[in-house]
């Protein structure tokens, strides 16, 4: 068994110009006060992989560029449309004038697993940092909350490893009724 090289996995891409005219899948990321470039960049790499229509960051004073974020992000903060927000709830209050379902990621008193909601789309994921999670000014805006269970001794994972769980099995749902691939 060998690693593939890269020019025989770019082979089955797009071309750049041909990825940028593909359709989204209806799946907004919400990133509310993130503290780490890292977990910025974790967060382009997984909306490319799923190819969500927007990540947004809110209330940070880091977004591209930067290096880190780059440099985690493998360069797909140009492939991925994104915005910076002033204020988690102001992008909230814009999403749902979009009439897009919020979700928060979190472990609250309504949280459902996140492979037993009937998601909705357009929909938005709203994930928070690690040591204090998602705002209460925030959550009060959601439509819902989710949450993946943990089996060891740990309350939850870093809010990119959750976010890309929730975000893969958010597009098998989608494309289980509807295609863009």
């Amino acid at each position: 068994m060998n690693i593939l090289p890269k020019d025989i996995l770019r082979k089955k891409k797009f071309t750049r110009t041909e990825f940028l005219k593909q359709p989204r899948l209806p799946l907004h990321i919400v990133f509310d006060s993130p503290k780490s470039a890292v977990n910025i960049g974790s967060l382009f790499r997984i909306a490319d992989m799923v190819r969500a229509s927007k990540l947004h960051i809110c209330n940070s004073h880091l977004s591209p560029p930067n290096r880190k974020i780059r440099l985690t992000s493998q360069g797909t903060e140009k492939w991925v449309e994104w915005q910076r927000w002033d204020s988690t709830v102001e992008c909230l209050n814009y999403l749902h004038s979009q009439k897009i379902k919020i979700c928060a990621l979190e472990l609250t008193t309504q949280s459902k697993l996140y492979n037993t909601l009937d998601w909705e789309f357009p929909l938005a994921i709203l994930v928070g940092r690690e040591d204090d999670g998602i705002s209460e000014e925030a959550l009060q805006l959601v439509d819902y909350a989710c949450y993946i269970e943990m089996f060891g001794m740990g309350n939850s994972l870093n809010a990119a490893m959750a976010c890309s769980i929730v975000s893969y099995y958010v597009l098998e749902q989608y494309l289980k009724s509807n295609t863009f691939i």
